[in-house]
C-alpha cells in the first residue's frame, strides 16, 4: 500500500485552489490528500510546518520518505515523480540548470499568486 502524501496549498488564492483541484484530477494512484493550509492542524501533519512558511509557497510532506518535506519548486519536482500523470515533467524538472530557472520563476509565481488571481 502506497502511504499517502499531504499537499499543503493556500486557499484563499484562487491560482492555488486550482491548482490543487487540477493536482487531484491527476492523482489515479490515491497518493496526496490535499490540504488548505488555513484550515489544516499543521502540528498534527508535521510538527516542523509553520504557517508562515507553507503560505509562502506550496508544501509537500511525505510520511514515507524520512519525512520529507519539499516546498516550492522542490515540491512541484517530487509531485512529477509521485504522480504518473506528471512523469512527463519529471526529466525537464530534473535537468541540469533547470533549478537555476525554475526556481525563481516558481517564487515570482509565488509573491504574484493573489494579483494574478484576480485577473
Amino acid at each position: 500500500m502506497t502511504r499517502r502524501a499531504f499537499l499543503l496549498y493556500d486557499g484563499d488564492c484562487g491560482l492555488c485552489e486550482a491548482s490543487a483541484r487540477r493536482l487531484a484530477r491527476w492523482d489515479w494512484t490515491g497518493r496526496l490528500t490535499l490540504a488548505d493550509l488555513r484550515q489544516a492542524d499543521l502540528t498534527a501533519i508535521d510538527p516542523r510546518l509553520t504557517r508562515e512558511g507553507c503560505a509562502a509557497r506550496l508544501h509537500l510532506v511525505e510520511a514515507g520518505a524520512e519525512g520529507r518535506i519539499s516546498a516550492g519548486f522542490y515540491a512541484i519536482r517530487r509531485l512529477s515523480a509521485l504522480l504518473p500523470a506528471l512523469w512527463w515533467a519529471a526529466p525537464v524538472l530534473h535537468m541540469p540548470g533547470a533549478r537555476r530557472i525554475l526556481e525563481p520563476a516558481y517564487e515570482a509565481l509565488a509573491r504574484l499568486r493573489f494579483e494574478l488571481s484576480r485577473r
